[in-house]
């Protein structure tokens, strides 16, 4: 038995049955469309929602609307897609980067402190794998610079703060509705907002994106989404998709990131928004949104049980876990740890039988493609580097989250006895010390405090 990392939140008699009824589906139903937007709305405690192209179109339509001067800054994470700064260069604004904290992966607030200037107008927030950070005291922070805040919540649908979904704390809350995300319409972006006026310039924008050439791509994407169900279902993992990202990741990088769904870094910046970003979103979109909304809950709530039976399971090994912090709900959209020996324990975990993998997201505040832009987050550069995702996706079942624990903590074991421990101390002592001064050589726990407590049940 082999266990897959990912997961698409629609089954594969869904992708089969939207194929077939393509076809003969309108594309533009003013009645769906609505209802899905109200639908959407209020499953999130938004006053509107509209259903936009692309979340990287959605922040430029909100961006464009608020009239941003040309020339000021926006607060953007180091760890995002690299269209997000694409949006940001071609509306003319200036992107700043701030450093991300070890706890939540989201802005550090000292840092974002220490980044807003008189020059500063917008701060880009965006939420990292399903976990919530402190939100009351970074919009406080935004708030007194009179920024315009927009949330990114596309790994976070269904994480609040102190009762109050994310999302709905900024101006503006954007969520990708793409391939493996929660509420995945084959594609798409969600823009939410209790703003009346700015709603109304995204719909007067929204209204005049282009039509054509909706339907081949819609197929296309269920095409894909048909391949990764068939893919990630058994005994086709097992059999023939995991020894092939296994014998990839050995020796063929490029091959790896493409099967991976790793994508392929190095694109140019682009000067003006490709057309894929401008195609208008479909009354198709909205009705395959309206036949997953109701099952949201139901599959948050087995991946942060599945979660819970992980980390449990884990609590005294020498892995850096992440926790749920107080008045806050995590989502896991995927669960990453960090450890200071990432390949090692990936290809561990791959002998065991279990999938993982590092982060695809571009760390680009360190990108070759915008060196004007580039600084130093090296506690970005740490997630980026020592994450490894493990699979907690609603579809496991209790028996193989077991599975997927005992393979992880053979599978330090192992490293140890090599003299590659994974990780630090059990309370974390390399989150501790990166939080202050991250260290320069790739061992997190070189620096002043022994790898294993005296009488530690540890994995090493």
């Amino acid at each position: 038995m082999a266990i897959p990392r990912g997961y698409l939140y629609h089954s594969l008699a869904f992708d089969l049955r939207s194929l077939a009824m393509l076809p003969f589906s309108a594309l533009d139903d003013p009645a769906v469309l609505a209802s899905f937007e109200s639908n959407l709305a209020a499953f999130l405690g938004s006053r509107y929602a509209v259903a936009l192209p692309m979340a990287r179109s959605a922040v430029y339509l909100a961006l464009k609307a608020r009239a941003l001067p040309k020339g000021s800054r926006i607060i953007m994470p180091p760890i995002t897609i690299s269209e997000m700064m694409d949006v940001v260069l071609v509306l003319g604004l200036e992107p700043v980067f701030v450093d991300l904290e070890l706890e939540t992966f989201c802005f550090d607030t000292n840092a974002l402190k220490k980044a807003i200037t008189s020059d500063t107008s917008a701060m880009l927030l965006t939420f990292l794998y399903g976990l919530v950070p402190d939100m009351p005291t970074l919009l406080g922070i935004a708030r007194e610079a009179g920024l315009f805040v927009v949330e990114d919540f596309s790994h976070n649908l269904g994480a609040r703060c102190r009762g109050r979904a994310l999302g709905t704390f900024g101006d503006v809350g954007v969520y990708s509705s793409s391939t493996i995300k929660t509420l995945d319409t084959f594609g798409g972006g969600l823009l939410f907002s209790d703003d009346d006026g700015l709603v109304d310039g995204i719909r007067r924008l929204a209204a005049e994106l282009p039509r054509q050439g909706r339907r081949r791509r819609l197929a296309l994407r269920i095409l894909e989404s048909t391949a990764k169900n068939i893919a990630t279902m058994e005994p086709v993992f097992s059999g023939a998709t995991f020894p092939l990202l296994r014998w990839s990741r050995a020796g063929h990088p490029v091959l790896y990131r493409l099967l991976s769904g790793a994508g392929m870094p190095g694109k140019a910046p682009a000067n003006t928004l490709p057309d894929s970003w401008r195609q208008a979103y479909s009354a198709f979109q909205a009705s395959a949104g309206l036949a997953l909304l109701p099952g949201l809950r139901a599959d948050d709530a087995r991946r942060r049980r599945n979660t819970e039976l992980l980390l449990d399971a884990l609590s005294d090994t020498d892995l850096c876990l992440p926790r749920e912090l107080p008045h806050r709900r995590n989502v896991y959209w995927q669960l990453l740890v960090l450890c200071d020996q990432a390949a090692a324990l990936q290809d561990a975990l791959a002998r065991h039988g279990v999938d993982s993998a590092t982060s695809n997201l571009d760390l680009l505040s360190e990108s070759p493609l915008y060196p004007r832009y580039r600084r130093a987050t090296p506690r970005a550069r740490y997630i980026k580097d020592h994450g490894v995702f493990l699979p907690v996706h609603p579809r496991l079942s209790t028996r193989q989250v077991a599975f997927v624990a005992s393979a992880l903590r053979r599978s330090c074991r192992e490293l140890c006895a090599s003299g590659l421990c994974p990780g630090s101390l059990r309370a974390c002592p390399a989150r501790r010390r990166l939080q202050g001064n991250p260290p320069s050589s790739t061992r997190a726990a070189a620096v002043d405090e022994p790898l294993s407590d005296a009488g530690s049940t540890g994995c090493c």
